[in-house]
Protein backbone atom coordinates (compact mmCIF):
# COMPACT_ATOMS: atom_id res chain seq x y z
CA UNK A 1 0.00 0.00 0.00
CA UNK A 2 1.56 3.44 -0.95
CA UNK A 3 1.63 6.78 1.12
CA UNK A 4 -0.41 9.18 0.70
CA UNK A 5 0.47 11.84 -1.57
CA UNK A 6 -0.04 15.38 0.11
CA UNK A 7 -0.73 19.02 -1.34
CA UNK A 8 2.70 19.52 -0.24
CA UNK A 9 4.28 16.82 -2.26
CA UNK A 10 2.16 17.62 -5.18
CA UNK A 11 3.72 21.44 -4.71
CA UNK A 12 6.92 19.85 -4.28
CA UNK A 13 7.40 17.34 -7.59
CA UNK A 14 5.65 20.67 -9.28
CA UNK A 15 7.98 22.96 -8.01
CA UNK A 16 10.89 20.38 -8.96
CA UNK A 17 9.70 19.85 -12.65
CA UNK A 18 9.59 23.41 -13.10
CA UNK A 19 13.25 23.42 -12.43
CA UNK A 20 13.89 20.60 -14.37
CA UNK A 21 12.38 22.36 -17.39
CA UNK A 22 14.38 25.71 -16.93
CA UNK A 23 11.12 27.30 -15.94
CA UNK A 24 11.22 30.03 -13.10
CA UNK A 25 8.07 31.06 -11.20
CA UNK A 26 7.32 33.82 -9.00
CA UNK A 27 3.54 33.54 -7.78
CA UNK A 28 0.72 36.00 -7.37
CA UNK A 29 1.46 37.48 -3.96
CA UNK A 30 5.00 37.38 -3.90
CA UNK A 31 5.01 34.32 -1.24
CA UNK A 32 8.39 35.03 0.35
CA UNK A 33 9.79 32.91 3.21
CA UNK A 34 9.40 35.93 6.26
CA UNK A 35 11.75 34.23 8.52
CA UNK A 36 14.47 34.06 5.96
CA UNK A 37 16.72 37.35 5.65
CA UNK A 38 17.15 38.28 1.75
CA UNK A 39 20.18 36.65 0.89
CA UNK A 40 18.63 33.33 2.21
CA UNK A 41 16.10 33.04 0.38
CA UNK A 42 18.19 33.49 -2.48
CA UNK A 43 20.59 31.15 -1.63
CA UNK A 44 18.26 28.27 -0.81
CA UNK A 45 17.09 28.50 -5.28
CA UNK A 46 20.41 28.83 -6.39
CA UNK A 47 21.83 25.61 -7.91
CA UNK A 48 25.42 24.34 -7.62
CA UNK A 49 28.26 24.67 -4.94
CA UNK A 50 29.27 28.03 -2.57
CA UNK A 51 31.08 29.51 -5.63
CA UNK A 52 28.01 29.25 -7.87
CA UNK A 53 25.71 30.17 -5.44
CA UNK A 54 27.88 32.96 -4.22
CA UNK A 55 28.43 34.52 -7.68
CA UNK A 56 24.80 34.12 -8.63
CA UNK A 57 23.67 35.86 -5.62
CA UNK A 58 26.06 38.71 -6.37
CA UNK A 59 24.81 38.61 -9.71
CA UNK A 60 21.36 38.83 -8.63
CA UNK A 61 21.93 41.94 -6.44
CA UNK A 62 23.63 43.44 -9.05
CA UNK A 63 20.26 43.45 -11.05
CA UNK A 64 18.19 44.46 -7.46
CA UNK A 65 20.48 47.01 -5.63
CA UNK A 66 17.43 47.30 -3.31
CA UNK A 67 17.95 43.15 -2.27
CA UNK A 68 21.61 44.23 -1.91
CA UNK A 69 21.31 46.97 0.35
CA UNK A 70 18.65 44.52 2.46
CA UNK A 71 20.60 41.18 2.37
CA UNK A 72 20.61 40.77 6.18
CA UNK A 73 17.05 41.70 6.49
CA UNK A 74 14.16 39.31 6.88
CA UNK A 75 11.44 39.19 4.60
CA UNK A 76 8.89 40.03 6.17
CA UNK A 77 10.39 43.35 7.11
CA UNK A 78 10.85 44.49 3.04
CA UNK A 79 8.41 46.64 1.24
CA UNK A 80 5.84 45.26 -1.59
CA UNK A 81 8.05 46.21 -4.00
CA UNK A 82 10.73 44.98 -2.48
CA UNK A 83 9.35 41.76 -1.25
CA UNK A 84 8.39 41.36 -5.05
CA UNK A 85 11.89 41.88 -6.48
CA UNK A 86 12.59 39.09 -3.85
CA UNK A 87 10.10 36.92 -5.62
CA UNK A 88 11.78 37.72 -8.62
CA UNK A 89 15.42 36.90 -7.83
CA UNK A 90 14.16 33.58 -5.92
CA UNK A 91 12.76 32.68 -9.07
CA UNK A 92 15.80 33.81 -11.37
CA UNK A 93 18.23 32.60 -8.91
CA UNK A 94 18.51 28.64 -10.71
CA UNK A 95 18.65 30.52 -14.04
CA UNK A 96 15.65 29.45 -16.22
CA UNK A 97 15.03 29.93 -19.78
CA UNK A 98 11.30 31.11 -19.13
CA UNK A 99 10.30 33.45 -16.45
CA UNK A 100 7.01 33.03 -15.60
CA UNK A 101 5.08 35.85 -13.44
CA UNK A 102 1.39 35.79 -12.47
CA UNK A 103 0.75 39.28 -11.43
CA UNK A 104 3.91 41.23 -10.42
CA UNK A 105 2.07 44.67 -9.88
CA UNK A 106 -0.61 43.20 -7.63
CA UNK A 107 -0.91 45.49 -4.37
CA UNK A 108 1.78 47.61 -5.61
CA UNK A 109 2.03 51.39 -5.56
CA UNK A 110 2.66 52.99 -8.89
CA UNK A 111 6.25 53.26 -8.40
CA UNK A 112 6.88 50.58 -7.23
CA UNK A 113 5.24 48.59 -9.43
CA UNK A 114 7.08 50.55 -12.73
CA UNK A 115 10.63 49.72 -10.99
CA UNK A 116 9.83 45.93 -10.74
CA UNK A 117 8.85 45.58 -14.16
CA UNK A 118 11.26 47.97 -15.59
CA UNK A 119 13.74 45.04 -14.34
CA UNK A 120 12.03 42.34 -16.57
CA UNK A 121 13.85 44.25 -19.61
CA UNK A 122 17.19 43.25 -17.93
CA UNK A 123 15.91 40.36 -17.69
CA UNK A 124 14.45 39.53 -21.17
CA UNK A 125 18.03 41.12 -22.47
CA UNK A 126 19.81 38.73 -20.73
CA UNK A 127 18.34 35.93 -22.28
CA UNK A 128 15.61 34.99 -20.15
CA UNK A 129 11.89 34.43 -22.09
CA UNK A 130 9.30 36.30 -20.19
CA UNK A 131 5.66 35.25 -19.89
CA UNK A 132 4.13 37.88 -17.99
CA UNK A 133 0.21 37.54 -16.87
CA UNK A 134 -0.75 41.45 -15.47
CA UNK A 135 -3.97 43.11 -15.38
CA UNK A 136 -2.06 46.67 -15.92
CA UNK A 137 -2.42 46.42 -19.37
CA UNK A 138 -0.54 49.42 -19.74
CA UNK A 139 2.34 48.52 -17.49
CA UNK A 140 2.87 45.22 -19.25
CA UNK A 141 2.53 46.80 -22.75
CA UNK A 142 5.07 49.16 -21.52
CA UNK A 143 7.75 46.53 -21.02
CA UNK A 144 6.43 43.82 -23.42
CA UNK A 145 7.32 42.82 -27.05
CA UNK A 146 4.10 41.08 -27.72
CA UNK A 147 1.21 40.67 -25.90
CA UNK A 148 -2.12 38.96 -25.99
CA UNK A 149 -5.03 40.94 -24.35
CA UNK A 150 -8.13 38.61 -22.73
CA UNK A 151 -11.55 39.88 -21.85
CA UNK A 152 -13.73 38.03 -19.61
CA UNK A 153 -10.78 35.22 -21.18
CA UNK A 154 -11.51 35.64 -24.57
CA UNK A 155 -8.78 37.30 -26.57
CA UNK A 156 -9.92 40.46 -27.74
CA UNK A 157 -6.18 41.49 -29.30
CA UNK A 158 -2.91 40.27 -29.92
CA UNK A 159 0.37 41.38 -31.83
CA UNK A 160 3.57 43.94 -31.30
CA UNK A 161 2.93 45.29 -27.94
CA UNK A 162 3.46 48.83 -29.21
CA UNK A 163 0.68 48.71 -31.51
CA UNK A 164 -1.41 47.77 -29.21
CA UNK A 165 -0.52 50.09 -26.87
CA UNK A 166 -0.68 52.87 -30.09
CA UNK A 167 -4.39 51.62 -30.99
CA UNK A 168 -6.67 54.34 -30.01
CA UNK A 169 -10.13 51.67 -29.54
CA UNK A 170 -7.89 49.68 -27.16
CA UNK A 171 -6.76 52.16 -25.10
CA UNK A 172 -10.58 53.50 -24.49
CA UNK A 173 -11.76 49.80 -23.65
CA UNK A 174 -8.97 47.89 -22.45
CA UNK A 175 -6.32 50.69 -20.92
CA UNK A 176 -8.65 53.22 -19.68
CA UNK A 177 -8.58 56.07 -22.28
Amino acid sequence: MGAAVTGLDKAIRLRELRARLGIGYAPEGRRVFPGLTVRETIEVACLGGARARAGRIAELEDLFPALARNARRRAWQLSGGQQQMLALARALAPRPRLLLLDEPSLGLAPIAAREVVAHLRTVAAAGTAVLLAEQNAALALGVADRAVLLRLGRVVAEGPAASLRDDPALAETMLGG
